[in-house]
């Protein structure tokens, strides 16, 4: 019996692999930058980034998920493709109106949402396509709230 691997497992593992050396070098990147400039306005914009360069997005939010007032709170939307459009910080969002952003902040689970998706909340959907946001993935590092989104070109 032989220990080499079918090429097509090889394949699927190298890929793996370049796909987690991709992420341990964004991961690096930020790290080497936050500890470089440890104000929190720079921080935010260097985190946001990294995301937005890993994931090849139009922009990043960061926000702070205030769970007894169940709102998220904007401390930094950055969007290259078109900054005026940014949220300026500070803005609130009730979690109430947004169900899957909830769950997904209370289960610490990562989220994925395309605004054509017909399964999806209507009130989630309406604010992307208020926004011109094609697809939105939010991933919660509690208690912060990262989204990363895709702008309708």
């Amino acid at each position: 019996m032989s220990d080499k691997l079918p090429y097509s497992q090889f394949e699927n593992r190298l890929a793996a692999t370049e796909k987690e050396l991709t992420e341990l070098r964004s991961l690096y990147s930020a790290a080497t930058q936050i500890s470089e400039n440890l104000s929190l306005e720079d921080t935010l914009k260097n985190v946001a980034v990294t995301i937005i360069n890993t994931l090849r997005s139009n922009g990043c939010s960061v926000s702070r998920w205030h769970r007894d007032k169940n709102k998220i709170e904007t401390l930094l939307d950055y969007n290259n493709a078109y900054p005026e459009e940014a949220d300026r910080p500070g803005r609130t969002y009730d979690l109430t109106n947004y169900p899957a952003t909830h769950r997904a902040l209370t289960h610490g689970q990562t989220l994925l949402l395309k605004a054509d998706d017909p399964l999806a909340d209507e009130a989630e959907t309406a604010l992307m396509k208020e926004q011109d946001i094609f697809t939105y993935v939010v991933s919660s590092p509690i208690p912060l709230k990262i989204l990363s989104y895709f702008k309708l070109c």
